[in-house]
């Protein structure tokens, strides 16, 4: 069987034309290590042929017919294009090169480099590719435990990184989905593929819930309606389709939230509604 390359160069092609407001062939073909001939043949053509009216042309530029809605082979949500700025830019700066996306981006998702965490990150990381166990000595927070663990997700929260997966406790009896830290792990060691458990019965993971928040009504009148703007509500926000097993650190972000400067949380109430299972 024909596999299907990892990134598809009219996917690049696309994200280029959209998000940076139109591409020419000699951008995309630094983008794509092709001189613009080659990027002309094997990229523009083939993706006008492909969606004959999706672009159109303004000048030298190429440019997306459409909003972001219209999009046919890249991705159209803005954290997206935030994560595959940030990874060109990772990959860049790694051999003391700049992005060809153009774009810096200053990440602040986690600004603390631990050197515990990678060794750590990587094991799991590898566990989930590999469909394997890894056997840790954990400081949870209410003590040490060991654990045989299999984990099957990573999720970045505002807060922090860790691992969503099935645990057993190897002192006790039972076992559980829990989320894991990488860098509160002690020890690890890889495990075996036939003691791994996917994902398939983590109830909390495939339940998607709604997030309802209320806008604090001590805000001013100004806050108020920045807020509003920014989130595109009025006085009640709601978030569809949380995962329930990560529902809480929304929670949690949206308590904490406040604007420079005001005392006042911007939210007075968020919670979780009834959830649905995801059968997608």
């Amino acid at each position: 069987m024909k596999m299907k390359r990892f990134l598809d160069s009219r996917a690049v092609f696309e994200f280029l034309a959209f998000w940076r407001d139109g591409v020419t062939a000699t951008e995309l073909g630094q983008v794509l290590g092709l001189t613009r001939e080659a990027a002309q043949r094997s990229v523009v053509g083939p993706y006008k042929k492909a969606f004959p009216h999706a672009t159109v042309p303004r000048g030298k530029r190429t440019h997306i017919a459409g909003d972001a809605y219209s999009l046919k082979v890249s991705p159209w949500r803005v954290m997206d294009a935030v994560n595959f700025t940030s990874a060109m830019q990772a990959f860049a700066e790694a051999s003391n090169g700049e992005s060809p996306l153009g774009v810096p981006i200053e990440d602040l998702a986690n600004f603390l480099d631990v050197d515990n965490e990678v060794e750590r990150f990587r094991e799991l990381y590898a566990a989930i590719a590999r469909r394997r166990t890894v056997y840790l000595d954990y400081a949870a927070k209410r003590g040490r435990i060991q654990l045989i663990f299999s984990p099957h997700a990573i999720v970045r929260t505002p807060a922090r990184l860790h691992f969503r997966g099935h645990s057993v406790r190897i002192s006790e009896d039972g076992s559980r989905y829990i989320d894991m830290v990488p860098g509160r792990i002690i020890s690890s060691r890889l495990g075996r593929e036939d003691e791994y458990v996917g994902a398939k019965d983590d109830i909390e993971w495939h339940t998607r819930v709604p997030i309802i928040a209320e806008l604090n009504p001590r805000l001013g009148e100004a806050a108020r309606e920045s807020v509003m703007r920014e989130y595109q509500c009025e006085d009640r926000l709601t978030i569809t389709d949380v995962r329930r097993a990560v529902a809480e650190y929304v929670v949690d972000w949206l308590k904490g939230r406040r604007l420079r400067g005001i005392a006042d949380p911007v939210w007075a109430v968020a919670r979780v509604g009834t959830g649905r299972r995801d059968d997608r």
